[in-house]
């Protein structure tokens, strides 16, 4: 029998290999919602406490390896994001996380994924759209590392890096921030594709090496050590020059706060 898919109000006559059921977070423990997700798959229907139910294409996330969120193509170009760890029975919940910061990601300029509903649609999932990611940027300095993308190829990635890296002048830190976080998706160049509310926003600082800390020099963050030297300077000057730009050096002014 078909019936009405909850994100895109299609009718459907397709049939599930298997049916993922949330009735109530309030019976599920951690260990057993879990479970239920790492049996996620293609042609598996979910559904959620408050009756939302999709309908899974594609996992485009390996759930064996104990990520935070889980992603899965659901069709018409979207894609669901899914909490390991849904707020209803966890203290972490990080599509709510990246809901709250949608609004101030999207004011700076930052590209990131649309929401196609950044309302609430039901605990612990979010409906984004699905990006066409041709490789992440960890996965692209290892190539590089490993001799095996040409420099006339690896160069011009690295200058289109370079102007989104600017992008993010405004944040001294950003939340759980590394080299997989940043995708490259075609027609778009570099996009932040996992991102969350819990970032420190840039205060100018009267000590001028301070001024130079970034998302990705901050104290303690060796996650992007397989940049070159030369190349995080260049990360941070082209940062350092943003701000210039924007006033927020030898002004007064400080970042934007991290929430509208």
């Amino acid at each position: 029998m078909a019936r009405a898919d909850f994100c895109n109000h299609e009718m459907t006559d397709r049939t599930p290999l298997e049916v993922i059921q949330f009735t109530s977070f309030d019976a599920v423990t951690l260990d057993g919602y879990s479970r239920k997700l790492e049996n996620l798959r293609a042609n598996t229907e979910l559904t959620f406490p408050e009756g939302q139910i999709f309908f899974v294409n594609k996992v485009l996330s390996d759930p064996k390896q104990h990520l935070s969120t889980y992603i899965a193509d659901i069709g018409n170009g979207e894609a669901l994001r899914i909490d390991r760890y849904p707020e209803a029975i966890s203290d972490i919940e990080t599509t709510r996380s990246m809901r709250s910061a949608y609004p101030l990601f999207l004011s700076l300029g930052i590209p990131v994924p649309k929401i196609i509903h950044p309302e609430a649609l039901c605990t612990g999932c979010l409906v984004v759209e699905n990006l066409n990611i041709q490789f992440t940027f960890e996965e692209l300095l290892d190539r590089r590392n490993r001799g095996l993308i040409l420099a006339q190829d690896f160069d011009p990635l690295m200058k289109e890096f370079y102007r989104f890296a600017r992008l993010l002048a405004p944040f001294e830190s950003l939340e759980a921030f590394h080299p997989g976080q940043i995708a490259y998706v075609k027609n778009r160049a570099w996009v932040l594709i996992d991102y969350g509310n819990f970032n420190r926003p840039f205060v100018e600082k009267n000590s001028y090496p301070r001024n130079r800390r970034t998302p990705f020099s901050s104290p303690g963050n060796c996650i992007f050590g397989a940049l070159k030297p030369e190349e995080l300077l260049q990360i941070e000057l082209e940062i350092e020059q943003e701000r210039h730009l924007r006033g927020m050096l030898n002004s007064g002014r400080t970042a934007p706060p991290k929430s509208l």
